[in-house]
């Protein structure tokens, strides 16, 4: 009995060796893959919005001539005369005491700090830190930016906290975190809301700037341009589910709030509620079995390893929660400006709405790369996941309609609790025209992980 015992031991600690070593590569591959990436991206990004003759380092128009109106020493001259085009052009005309304050801030600037739950090694990480860099390379030393990724600071939540607070400048945060802003933003949540990526697309698209000017009545900035997060599949630790009732004894757990727990009763499941922060170890001890996320999220915070034999991923795609960059203008120029008396931030104020449009602009080149890249990732991550074991069930046409039947009531139950009808109506309109557009789309179902 007891070889029996010390042999079943044995199995199960290879097959955890084996989970470790699978994870190990997949990670290394993530992590090397976006690191050759990285290297040249700050320098694409660059390209992308810079005008010919920024590229050529040329001096706007006027610049020299302000200069030799200026009383600068020749240090200062000399640094100006390095500055990058873009600053350059803020420059021209600009009097002597404006003049002298950006002198004084480029020599000791204040530092903006940026945070994301994105874990490191993924696509997100990679443009959390590279976006800064190529900013510095259009602006200069005028503004330092901090990355905080990986939950270092925190989740979604805390990073709201912290805005409201005035400690935290900016964030990138997923609709769990965007909520305890705007709760309507929880529209999105919704199950099963959108089929494709196409669609979801053009629906964030069309309907992103009524939530842009509902976070500015809450005193936030939401950027314009709407970040990737992706569809959200069901990874299960012991038993993959294929269908509602495979949820049963699953020990479903839910983080995104709200809409995901009210979707999860609907199906007759009393969900744990836990936060990212608590994921690993809600799964490492069993508290949960079963809970939703993005598959490059997955990897590159180290999960997967949790999953045992039976069970796997699941591409329900029940939710898809975009994304995006939210800052307090408040807080951004206190902390940019934090190096200069208050009086000569006053004169240097004006000049903020212009730096923001460029970075603004940037940011618009920036989502159509961060999504390409994270949907082509999570392709080829299901696949090394596939080849390398892992169970993976796609649910037929059919078996969808009976995950959306199920949860459809969910729609208006919120109505008036999260969101208003007028903005749900506004949603499925969008949702409307893209499909009178699109029918091909939707003949018939091609999973997209």
């Amino acid at each position: 009995m007891e070889k029996i015992y010390s042999l079943q031991r044995m199995a199960a600690w290879a097959m955890s060796l084996f989970r470790i070593f699978l994870l190990f590569n997949l990670c290394i591959w993530l992590i090397s893959v976006n690191q050759a990436v990285a290297e040249s991206l700050a320098d694409t990004l660059v390209r992308l919005v810079e005008s010919p003759e920024e590229a050529q380092s040329l001096n706007p128009p006027g610049f020299v001539e302000t200069l030799n109106k200026l009383s600068l020493s020749p240090e200062d001259r000399g640094m100006a005369m390095k500055l990058p085009y873009q600053l350059k052009k803020i420059g021209v005309g600009m009097p002597q005491k404006e003049a002298d304050i950006l002198v004084k801030l480029n020599k000791n600037p204040g530092t903006i700090k940026f945070a994301c739950m994105a874990p490191l090694g993924t696509p997100w990480a990679k443009y959390i830190r590279e976006v800064p860099k190529a900013f510095r390379k259009r602006m200069g030393d005028i503004i330092r930016i901090e990355s905080y990724i990986g939950l270092s600071l925190g989740n979604d939540p805390d990073y709201v906290r912290k805005m409201a607070s005035g400690s935290l400048e900016a964030a990138g945060i997923t609709t769990w975190g965007m909520k305890y802003i705007s709760k309507e933003i929880g529209v999105y949540e919704l199950p099963f809301l959108f089929e494709t990526y196409g669609e979801a697309d053009y629906v964030v698209k069309k309907t992103w700037p009524v939530f842009v000017e509902k976070f500015r009545e809450k005193g936030f900035v939401l950027v314009p341009t709407p970040m990737e997060v992706g569809f959200l599949q069901v990874y299960s630790t012991k038993k993959i589910i294929k269908t509602p009732d495979d949820l049963l004894g699953a020990k479903y757990g839910c983080w995104m709030g709200d809409v995901e727990i009210a979707t999860i009763k609907q199906l007759g499941i009393n969900p744990v509620v836990f936060t990212v922060l608590e994921l690993p170890s809600s799964l490492a001890t069993n508290i949960i079995q079963s809970q939703s996320s993005p598959t490059m999220y997955m990897v590159g915070a180290q999960i997967l390893s949790f999953i045992e034999k039976g069970g796997g991923c699941s591409g329900v795609n029940m939710f898809y929660p975009p994304g995006g960059l939210v800052y307090k203008e408040e807080n951004m120029i206190n902390a940019a400006l934090s190096n200069i008396t208050k009086s000569e931030q006053q004169v240097l104020i004006k000049y903020v709405d212009e730096i923001t449009a460029m970075f603004n602009e940037m940011l618009e080149k920036v989502a159509p790369m961060l999504t390409r890249e994270l949907r082509e990732g999570n392709k080829k991550l299901i696949e090394s996941l596939q080849q390398k074991g892992m169970a993976v069930y796609i649910p037929s046409m059919e078996e969808r309609k009976i995950w959306k039947q199920k949860t459809r009531p969910v729609w208006d139950e919120l109505v008036g609790k999260i969101y208003s009808q007028e903005t749900l109506d506004r949603v499925l309109k969008a949702k409307s025209e893209y499909r009178a557009t699109h029918p091909e789309e939707f003949e018939s179902y091609k999973w997209e992980p």
